[in-house]
């Protein structure tokens, strides 16, 4: 078997520790397109957006996770990710992520910061839409 090299993996939120790994690779959406992950990585901090967080442990088993907000950190060969949410796609629920949506497209959009937060909210509850639906 060939030599993986790996790296630590761990997400935390306001609730606490997400999950952690042990890791051979990570993809992270951030807001301004995604990030991949390996060992030796040069060190970084970005700002995370709405998306599948996907790890793939020595091995070969991959996990994904719907990630929303916050910052990731690489250096020192961890990743961490201090994220406002954090959730196996296999516990999101499609009627959930629905309703979300719903609220977030119908919240007031009268000033410009108004619309901000919309704009927002749907951004997150659609990306947490599209991660229920994968699953």
């Amino acid at each position: 078997m060939a030599y993986e090299k790996i790296f630590t993996c761990e997400v935390l939120t306001p609730a606490g520790k997400a999950m952690s790994a042990e890791a051979v690779s990570a993809i992270v959406p951030l807001v301004d397109g995604l990030l991949g992950v390996l060992a030796d990585r040069a060190p970084l901090i970005a700002e995370v957006g709405a998306g599948l967080l996907a790890v793939e442990e020595k091995g070969g088993a991959r996990h994904e996770y719907f990630v929303a907000g916050g910052f990731a950190n690489v250096r020192d060969n961890t990743l961490s990710i201090l994220a406002e949410e954090c959730e196996p796609i296999e516990k999101l629920d499609p009627g959930e992520a629905d309703r979300l949506l719903q609220e977030a497209q119908s919240l007031p959009a009268e000033n410009d910061a108004e619309k901000h937060r919309r704009r927002q909210a749907t951004a997150v509850a659609s990306a947490r839409l599209n991660a229920a639906n994968k699953k």
